[in-house]
């Protein structure tokens, strides 16, 4: 029988779920960032979801939560979901529902809005590369080498290269951006055609 792969709403599930055990007095600030999200994010048309007060709207997430994620989420409910986990956790789920695709979460940053590369993109560069360091290293401990006893810490290391991967790669996003960005302020339009 073939194994049954995890849908997108256990995958979000799952991650929330991590987040929650790892944070105390997680659910009011979720909940607080899913409603304004949702109410960003979807028009009051497409809204099949009615949000009713602090109260009710943590008993849902609870429930959600407890479903682990049989229930489906709502198309216009899952980006509000994602944007309101904390950067590390929201990182880590996009990681794995675009790995589905065989796609890297590279973070977009606005020319026009650049004033310099961050200090998070370059931390987040080293962290995530300390992450996959120590997950190989995992790999590695009981016998100094990688082969096929290493299977169970196949997926973790796997994701955390994705991660390093995707850091680099938002990186080198920021550094473009100040460039080209001062280029333009600067009146040097004729050197980004080179």
């Amino acid at each position: 029988m073939k194994n049954k792969k995890e849908t997108r709403s256990q995958c979000i599930i799952r991650i929330t779920r991590t987040y929650s055990n790892e944070r105390v007095g997680w659910l009011k600030t979720f909940t607080l960032s899913l409603v304004e999200q949702y109410e960003a994010t979807t028009s009051p048309d497409d809204r099949r979801i009615h949000f009713n007060g602090l109260e009710n709207s943590k008993k849902f997430v609870q429930r959600c939560i407890e479903n682990n994620g049989d229930m489906r989420f709502p198309a216009e409910l899952e980006e509000a979901w994602v944007l309101s986990l904390p950067i590390k956790y929201r990182s880590l789920l996009l990681a794995e529902l675009n790995d589905r695709y065989g796609l890297l979460t590279v973070y977009k940053h606005e020319l026009p809005i650049m004033h310099g590369v961050d200090i998070e993109d370059s931390a987040r560069l080293m962290m995530e590369t300390g992450e996959a360091l120590t997950a190989i290293a995992q790999m590695m401990s009981s016998d100094g080498r990688i082969d096929y006893r290493d299977y169970p810490f196949l997926n973790t290391v796997k994701i955390e290269l994705t991660e390093v991967a995707s850091a680099a790669l938002t990186l080198e996003q920021a550094v473009i951006g100040k460039v080209m960005g001062s280029m333009v302020a600067q009146g040097c339009n004729h050197l980004a055609k080179h």
